[in-house]
């Protein structure tokens, strides 16, 4: 199937509760690999008339409530089970997780001199860590199962870094389903549609076929 361009208009939890819903049946094993506190779950509705939709999560920020606190890459540590209906991916990007700062000290010319190092060193773990899900991740998955890539395309240096384009061509061992932007402004959008590159895109990917 040739992926589509859908467009969902509303706040992020509001964007991802729509997609689990529309592309995804209970019960569903789902295994989250976002750093932070779980906001895009905030309005899934994890018990439904179907079934139940049961959580594992991977999060190397101690104060979240991610069962398993570790970097996505070690996630070959830790027993987790397989089988996974939907795997979602949601980059640590801008957190200043690599520098150990805060955005409020990114002010003056020492502050713009660190928010660059902290971007570039950001894309390149996101890089890193979406070579390790192309890898690894599908053997953790089952044969139906859906993976969600949720970015934004960045820029670094002055350069234009079109980040939902690369993690496609870097996700070669799963097949492009549909390609979701949400939007949160609707008026700006229908105004000044250009500006949609600014924007969310959740990236949804079917599990590729092995070959015999």
């Amino acid at each position: 199937m040739t992926a589509l361009y859908s467009l969902l208009y509303g706040d992020s939890p509001s964007a991802f509760a729509k997609i689990v819903q529309f592309y995804f049946k209970p019960p569903i094993r789902a295994l989250d690999l976002t750093y932070g506190s779980g906001h895009s779950w905030e309005k899934v509705e994890t018990n439904t008339i179907l079934g139940e939709i049961r959580v594992t999560s991977v999060d190397r920020d101690p104060e979240s409530k991610a069962q398993f606190k570790t970097d996505l890459r070690e996630i070959e540590k830790f027993s987790i089970g397989k089988d996974f209906n939907l795997v979602f991916y949601d980059p640590a990007w801008g957190t200043a997780s690599t520098l150990n700062i805060r955005r409020k000290e990114f002010t003056g010319t020492e502050g713009a001199i660190l928010l660059q190092q902290e971007r570039v060193s950001n894309l390149a773990e996101v890089l890193e860590c979406l070579n390790f899900i192309n890898t690894t991740i599908p053997l953790l998955m089952a044969p139906n199962g859906r993976l969600i890539v949720k970015v934004m395309d960045v820029r670094v240096k002055g350069e234009f870094i079109p980040l939902h384009k690369n993690a496609i061509d870097i996700l070669s061992n799963f097949k492009l389903f549909d390609i979701v932007l949400g939007v949160k402004n609707k008026k700006q959008a229908l105004r000044m549609p250009w500006s949609l590159q600014n924007h969310i895109y959740y990236l949804i990917f079917n599990r590729m076929e092995a070959e015999n």
